[in-house]
């Protein structure tokens, strides 16, 4: 308990400590040196509305049952309950008040509603006792839980809380707040769920009594006897009857004889509502990091933690089950128990009621104003002046339109503030704050200068028609966003860009001809730059393409019988040849590597042979003008070590023949 006390309020400190190191200051040097003081300007009334989730234990004490089982023996009965798988969440709604001055400490209440989440377990249970049954035989009891019993809780907890508040605005963005107080339980309801499954067996023991009957008795005894006992189990029957169907004989043959029996029952009700008989005041606390969306509307962002004890009222002569197919929830055995959950808490803070004005007299103040140094750079600056020096000031305002994060700093032995780093726009409705007091200064505009100090080039297309020429515009500032409008044969275009780190924007994709009426654009700031004509460059006539032999060799892949693409334009001047000598005829030598055996060899270069002779006839030769022969790997013309030699050696060779070829 004392270490999780411990780690919440570290928490809380170490958020106090983020928050107000992060903080932006007004210069680019100074730091503050006071803490923001701008809660007193807040409404007092709040409304509060929260979320939270996380993790739940639980510590159970529960009730002995034991005496309520007649005759009891080899009980088990499972006393010591465990909870795990433990979740909570919920949500809250306060209305608070702040006092004070400073308006740091508040009152609030309202309404606390959380859903829990978890698994009430008991393991090994069973129990052995006298009992009777329906035909008032006395006999007794076994009852044994299959793999242990469990219940999935779903706990709904509602209660009203009263809360000690705390608040601290570190700057216009950022705050610290934390809740702590009590909690009145209003109700405890806990439905459960339970997946139990019994084996119910039976002991009888049947003795003569003084008028000669036999009649049944409570064998008390720690092991059942051997003498005289009829053992209703499951594992004497199965032992004296191996093979037999043993749930049948226990969920039907028995239950018939009016014997309390049956394997692998499950209750006829598993879900049931259990509600603890005595409310509860349970203790929470809450740190949260605040970030103010403005002065009436803040979100948190923190932790949560929650100690609730409850009491309940045992049941009178309490048994999980006592007949076939019932179930009474282990909630009933539970005496008291001891919750505590913790995790995470959203939520949103409403500001409401007049704010304070401060009645101290309004601070001398005068300002200048250091427009950026180039177009989009955001080095302007706003000074203050005529300030005490020493003081902690903070500046609000809104940039063209909009409210932004506060900036505070130290004045400066010169008596001034310079609020830097700015952009250029409008800069209105500008407060300065010291000490309480407060003074608006008048509206400021920054404003850009003209880009200067500019360039440009251009790059031809490298080919006739192609569009990969380009123009480029120098001396611009690395970094920011160009916009370059220009106008090609009398269509106006845009091109977007970044200016690149040698202060260059580049237009890329141009073809030849004549650009225009050329305008770079950096935010705000333009400039105009003088037309450029890209060119074609001068192409040469193309050299007369040459006609390759027909004894040129035709190339094969290894093992294969396809002819290389490369290959084709051979064949095609062979098929010229052929129609140009009506009587030709054509021989075609067919040849491989050296990979594989001598036979093979002879057969695969046969066929590329064949596929040469195909590719010759597909063309329209008439295949009597052409004959084939197989080499194997003799012949070789490349090195068969190597793969280019290799792939020389797979080919095949046509020879023209004119006049009376055999």
């Amino acid at each position: 308990m004392k270490k999780i006390f411990s780690l919440l309020i570290s928490t809380g400190v170490c958020f106090s400590a983020f928050a107000q190191s992060s903080m932006p200051s007004i210069s680019d040097t100074a730091k503050p040196k006071k803490s923001f003081a701008g809660d007193s300007l807040l409404g007092r009334w709040v409304i509060d509305i929260n979320v939270h989730g996380g993790a739940l234990t639980q510590d159970i004490t529960t009730a002995a049952t034991s005496g309520n089982y007649l005759n009891g023996l080899n009980l088990n009965t499972g006393g010591n309950l465990k909870f795990d798988n433990g979740m909570a969440y919920g949500l809250d709604a306060q209305l608070g008040f702040f006092f004070g001055k400073k308006r740091h400490f508040g009152l609030g209440s309202g309404f606390m509603y959380q859903m829990e989440t978890g698994d009430l377990k008991v393991d090994n249970y069973h129990v052995e006792y006298q009992s009777k049954d329906k035909n008032g035989d006395v006999f007794r009891q076994l009852i044994t839980a299959n793999g242990g019993i469990k219940e999935h809780l779903q706990t709904t907890n509602m209660s009203i809380p009263l809360v000690l508040k705390y608040k601290k605005r570190f700057g216009q963005v950022v705050g610290f707040t934390g809740d702590v107080g009590i909690l009145f339980n209003l109700k405890m309801s806990n439905e459960y769920e339970t997946n139990a499954n019994f084996d119910y067996e039976a002991i009888y023991r049947y003795e003569k009594n003084a008028q000669g009957n036999y009649v049944a008795v409570y064998d008390n005894n720690a092991t059942p006897s051997t003498v005289g006992d009829i053992l209703y189990t499951k594992a004497e029957y199965t032992s004296k009857n191996p093979g037999l169907n043993v749930n049948n004989y226990f969920n039907s043959t028995l239950p018939s004889k009016g014997y309390n029996t049956g394997l692998g029952i499950t209750p006829t009700t598993k879900t049931g509502t259990v509600s603890y008989a005595t409310g509860s005041v349970a203790f929470f606390i809450r740190p949260a990091l605040n970030f103010f969306l403005s002065d009436n509307v803040a979100l948190n962002l923190g932790l949560y933690y929650m100690y609730q004890p409850n009491a309940n009222t045992v049941s009178d002569n309490y048994k999980v089950t006592n007949t076939v197919g019932e179930y009474n929830s282990l909630l009933h055995t539970v005496s008291a128990t001891t919750n505590q959950s913790y995790g995470a808490n959203i939520g949103v803070r409403f500001f409401l009621g007049s704010k304070h004005k401060p009645d101290a007299p309004v601070l001398p103040i005068t300002d200048d104003v250091t427009n950026p140094s180039y177009c989009g750079l955001c080095d302007g600056a706003i000074t203050f002046h005529n300030l005490i020096p020493g003081q902690v000031g903070m500046v609000n305002y809104l940039y063209n339109g909009t409210a932004t994060q506060s900036r505070m700093d130290t004045v400066s032995p010169f008596g001034t503030l310079r609020l830097s780093s700015l952009c250029a726009g409008e800069y209105a409705n500008i407060l300065l704050t010291m000490n309480g007091e407060t003074r608006f200064a008048p509206t400021v505009n920054l404003v850009n200068p003209q880009i200067r100090n500019y360039s440009e080039s251009f790059t031809n297309p490298t080919e006739a028609g192609k569009s990969d020429g380009s123009m480029t515009i120098h001396g611009l500032k690395e970094g920011l966003k160009a916009s370059v409008k220009y106008t090609y044969k009398g269509a106006a275009q845009t091109a977007n860009g970044m200016v690149a780190n040698d202060g260059t924007v580049t237009v890329s994709g141009l073809a030849a001809g004549t650009y225009s009426n050329i305008s770079v654009t950096i935010n705000t700031c333009s400039a105009n730059v003088k037309d450029m004509t890209l060119t074609d460059p001068i192409v040469a006539a193309p050299a007369e393409a040459k006609v390759p032999e027909i004894t040129t060799p035709i190339l094969f892949e290894t093992n294969r019988t396809v002819i290389m693409k490369s290959s084709y334009v051979v064949l095609e001047a062979a098929k010229k040849k052929m129609d140009i000598d009506k009587t030709g005829e054509i021989i075609v030598d067919g040849y491989t590597d050296i990979t594989g055996r001598a036979s093979y060899n002879k057969v695969l270069s046969l066929k590329r042979a064949k596929a040469v002779k195909d590719k010759l006839i597909e063309m329209g030769i008439d295949p009597k003008r052409i004959k084939v022969v197989g080499h194997g790997s003799k012949n070789p013309t490349g090195d068969n070590n190597t793969p280019e030699g290799r792939l020389e050696n797979r080919r095949a060779v046509m020879h023209l023949n004119v006049g009376d070829l055999k």
